[in-house]
């Protein structure tokens, strides 16, 4: 009994290590992948999934947004700090500790909560968008993503320590 239960449980770390290699392997080594795993994080909110998809730039400015954000914040009259806040959906301790990972976070499920035809016109470009065209240089790539109504973007990326990232900071002067 003794020697069944120890293969068992061999044969249950086995299938785990498996399943931690498999899982490792969906990294973004292309442009494409990087795309591919980006929306299927959209489209899951997988807020935490998208964030670790965007370059060190990206995340960067992100939270340089943020400690403006906060410096502007606290220069406000009072009445339009709480106009701020109610547009923000967060109290003023939350603003005091947000950072860029938190902002965008926040931004992501408020609009993943929002209502109509905005909501769902985003939710179906991540569906419907696929890759028309590639342009790589080096280690920078821009892909040209198209939906099925024929709306186009630039989508630029960049390549860190192997792995393929979105590059908003390009995209946003933020």
């Amino acid at each position: 009994m003794t020697t069944r239960f120890n293969r068992l449980w061999m044969a249950g770390i086995c299938i785990l290590a498996c399943m931690a290699v498999s899982s490792c392997s969906k990294k973004a080594d292309s442009p494409e992948k990087a795309f591919e795993i980006t929306k299927k994080a959209a489209i899951k909110n997988d807020w935490n999934a998208y964030w670790n998809m965007l370059s060190q730039d990206s995340r960067d400015k992100f939270d340089k947004q943020v400690k403006f954000m906060q410096n502007s914040f606290t220069n406000l009259p009072e009445s339009m700090r709480g106009r701020m806040l109610e547009s923000m959906g967060m109290t003023e301790e939350e603003m005091n500790t947000l950072d860029g990972k938190s902002f965008f976070i926040s931004m992501q499920q408020k609009g993943e909560n929002q209502q109509g035809a905005d909501a769902q016109y985003n939710r179906d470009l991540f569906d419907s968008s696929k890759i028309v065209k590639k342009e790589v240089d080096g280690n920078h790539a821009i892909l040209y993503i198209e939906d099925e109504d024929g709306n186009t973007a630039k989508l630029p990326l960049i390549k860190e320590d192997g792995v393929w990232k979105l590059d908003l900071a390009q995209m946003y002067s933020f």
